[in-house]
């Protein structure tokens, strides 16, 4: 229902002629309409004075709006010059007449940003309060990646200034065909729509991503000594630009070729070809220096270039190592840097980059969420990154000479009560003010989604995330033991499990929890489990202190969504912090072997055991808990019989055993479908891009992936060509295409597993890879065709 609107709250909007027309200012127009219906307010437009009286919001400088001048003139109002564009200035008069509020901007686009500052207050207030307020960006460039019309929209609202989307790869410069481009067409819609709202526009992309007939036009070699294949990828560039001329500039990264799919292959042209007498160095700054003749010295373009590669010890992460790429001869014109805030990716306890302030290159701090005990859509609660992203701009600010221009964040498509959202909206105010207290933030974001009347309390409530999540997640030695992923038990959701239990019984598992987190932990284990007590207390107080705020939110829905997500916060971090404790006692108990350690692991794994299905039974539960559950049968193992326990891990097969019974295996499948290939039915053809672990279940003509570790297979495709019979064959798996490990059969189809064919994939190293097999069989049981499975 739309509240009544009030005599006092109908708003007459007074544009000039500078604005008429102008999409930005009718959009900010059109989001206050929207958002004042809402708390029942109107708002109508006017490009001149209203003849009647009321609240009036007068937008524009004296220079471009008549109505503005009048007002200065007749109230003597003291306006100062603003001397960025971006800037605005927000004065409250109260003259006879009614309320007025100017908004002056140090351009037409400040009035828009001052618009939506109205626009944002309005959110959290749910009124248009009294303001009087200068506001200037601390960093003028905020770069968020866009993937429609509508998350342009809201990139508007969060002040973005340029925006990224368009794939390069998927835009296709080498064709020049007519034929029809859905991309370019799209590409074409978006640039149009933020030109329109004084944005500025990028293609993203991955390099070097080639086509291989493209390669051997060009008589290209795969080889940085050859000029042949830097012609051919600045001609690239070339031919993006005269086919989309619209682009302001481009985004690229190199180094960790993730995103080739298609028809394109990818070579990466840092780590490729190592026996080449071509340094990093080398490679990365020629790579810098022959982008930029095209992109910034032909096409007067802008080259934002992402440093990121999945490592620390290079350019992203090691100043010794960026200060030799980047020196006076990588031209520093148009050509902005953007690393992590983080030295490697984001997560807590990671020191900042030290890249910063290294050369006189300008530089982007790329901001990202704080969840990587989460992922989209996984309703925990939101993760609050103003403690640590505040932080890290005012370290690199503090320096008078820093090199800093921009921040690179996420703005969501919509906004909502989750992390991307809150991420988005405490990145955009650090922005225009790094120093701006986080409390105001939090309760700004509470009062927004949840309503003014429970903002100061929810806003404490989002200050503890923080120390929820850092101190009751993460393992502090561990994480300060670290450089990298200082979050090593726990990805995206899943509990990590290492090796292949189903073949080595735990121990490569086990050997890694005594070498990763108990080793780092010795003589520590009091201040880790202080530390993982303390950030569960603050769970734990986070759901209690939102219990009697619920029935005071308007949304009920949200409001449910909220206290659920805090449940199942609250027994993340407990189930998280019983894993911890079961670890040490389960190594403590191995070592000391005496009564006493046996009753303080029996202890623990029975909480450990409580806490799980507690977390099971939470609302919105997506969890694995795949190295909870093998920490779990290991220790109850080691307290029926210890010394039985010990001898079957010592003879369990290692990593390498392992290795080489998979590597018999594939040379068995090869030359077994090789001599009978007359018998052999052909099933399934399957392929997609693999970056970590994970098991195909083939039965019948139907086929599941379970997701094991790291990110999900991409570009999935099947084509069964018969059907896997419902008894015991023997399965064959035929590797087309694969990384270092290569796919092998984990399970044999049995009556045990409903007939199912299991196909373990497991991608190294890191980063997509393409994978393609076939799949057999023979009639006929696996003991008989000599492949019994030595594990099954």
């Amino acid at each position: 229902m739309i509240p009544v609107v009030r005599a006092d709250e109908a708003w007459t909007i007074v544009t000039g002629p500078a604005h008429a027309g102008d999409a930005a200012v009718l959009a900010a127009i059109e989001d206050l309409q929207h958002e004042g219906r809402r708390f029942g307010m109107a708002f109508a437009h006017a490009e001149s004075a209203p003849a009647t009286r009321g609240p009036i919001l007068v937008v524009g400088a004296p220079d471009r709006n008549p109505l503005t001048a009048t007002l200065v003139r007749e109230h003597e109002i003291d306006l100062k010059p603003i001397d960025h564009p971006q800037a605005f200035a927000l004065r409250t008069l109260e003259p006879g007449g009614g309320r007025v509020l100017l908004v002056v901007g140090g351009s037409l686009v400040g009035d828009v940003y001052g618009m939506y500052w109205v626009w944002d207050r309005l959110r959290v207030h749910r009124r248009i309060p009294e303001l009087n307020v200068l506001r200037t960006p601390a960093l003028p460039y905020r770069l968020t990646g866009v993937r429609g019309t509508e998350q342009i929209r809201n990139a508007l609202r969060y002040t973005a200034t340029w925006v990224t989307g368009a794939d390069i790869q998927s835009l296709d410069p080498w064709d020049t065909s007519d034929k029809p481009n859905r991309s370019r067409q799209r590409a074409a819609e978006r640039i149009e729509l933020a030109h329109r709202y004084h944005m500025k526009v990028f293609a993203g992309g991955d390099e070097i991503a080639y086509r291989p007939e493209v390669l051997a036009r060009y008589n290209a070699q795969l080889d940085p000594a050859d000029p042949a294949l830097w012609n051919m990828l600045q001609d690239k560039y070339r031919r993006l630009f005269r086919t989309i001329p619209g682009l302001d500039g481009v985004q690229i990264r190199t180094g960790e070729l993730t995103r080739i799919s298609g028809a394109y292959r990818p070579f990466d042209i840092m780590h490729d070809l190592p026996v080449s007498d071509w340094s990093l160095e080398r490679r990365y700054r020629t790579f810098l220096q022959k982008l930029h003749e095209v992109v910034v010295g032909e096409f007067d373009k802008i080259y934002f270039h992402r440093t990121w590669v999945v490592n620390t010890q290079e350019q992203h992460s090691d100043p010794d190592v960026y200060k030799r790429i980047f020196t006076r001869d990588v031209p520093s014109r148009n050509l902005y840097l953007s690393p992590y805030m983080s030295l490697g990716d984001r997560w807590y306890y990671q020191p900042y980059n030290p890249t910063f302030n290294q050369t006189p290159h300008k530089m982007f701090a790329l901001l990202s969420t704080l969840d990587y005990h989460a992922h989209g859509g996984v309703n925990v609660f939101p993760s609050f990154p103003g403690q640590y992203h505040q932080g890290g701009l005012q370290s690199i600010l503090r320096d008078p000479n820093h090199n800093l221009v921009g921040v690179h964040f996420g703005v969501p498509g919509t906004s909502g009560w989750d992390t991307s959202s809150l991420t988005g909206y405490t990145v955009y105010r650090l922005a225009w003010n790094p120093n701006e207290p986080l409390r105001t933030i939090a309760r700004d974001f509470a009062a927004i989604h949840l309503g003014p009347d429970v903002a100061d309390d929810v806003a404490e409530i989002i200050l503890l995330s923080h120390q929820a999540y850092k101190d009751g997640i993460y393992i502090k030695p561990v994480a300060e033991a670290i450089r990298g992923n200082t979050l090593p038990h726990l990805r995206l959701t899943t509990f990590r499990v290492r090796g292949i239990p189903a073949i080595d019984q735990g121990r490569e598992h086990i050997e890694w929890l005594a070498d990763t987190m108990y080793a780092p932990s010795r003589g520590h284990e009091d201040e880790a489990i202080a530390h993982l007590d303390r950030g569960l207390a603050a769970a734990v107080s986070m759901e209690k202190r939102f219990e009697p705020l619920a029935g005071r939110i308007d949304d009920q829905m949200l409001a449910e969504q909220v206290g659920d997500g805090l449940t199942l916060t609250r027994w993340l971090v407990e189930t998280n912090n019983a894993y911890v404790k079961t670890c040490y006692a389960y190594f403590q108990c191995r070592d000391a072997r005496d009564g006493a350690s046996r009753d303080g692991l029996r202890g623990a794994l029975d909480t450990l055991r409580k806490a799980r299905e507690r977390f099971i039974a939470a609302p919105g539960f997506v969890y694995r808990l795949d190295g909870i559950d093998q920490l779990m049968r290991n220790a109850a193992v080691a307290l029926d019989d210890l010394d039985r326990a010990e001898k079957a891990l010592a003879t369990a097969p290692t990593g390498r055993d392992i290795d080489a019974l998979i590597v018999r295996q594939q040379q068995q499948h090869a030359k077994i479908l090789a001599d009978r290939q007359n018998e052999a039915v052909k099933v399934l053809e399957w392929r997609g891009r693999v970056d970590g672990r994970d098991l195909l279940h083939v039965r019948g003509k139907t086929i599941e992936i379970e997701h094991l570790q790291s990110d999900p297979i991409a570009d999935p495709s099947a084509n069964f060509t018969a059907e896997l019979p419902a008894r015991e064959v023997t399965v064959l798996v035929k590797d087309k295409q694969s990384q270092a490990v290569h796919p092998f059969l984990l399970e044999q189809p049995t009556k045990d597993n409903d007939h199912t064919a299991k196909i373990y994939l497991f991608d190294q190293p890191p980063g997509y890879g393409r994978w393609e097999i076939d799949l057999y069989y023979l009639d006929a049981h696996p003991k008989d065709v000599g492949l019994a499975l030595p594990w099954q």
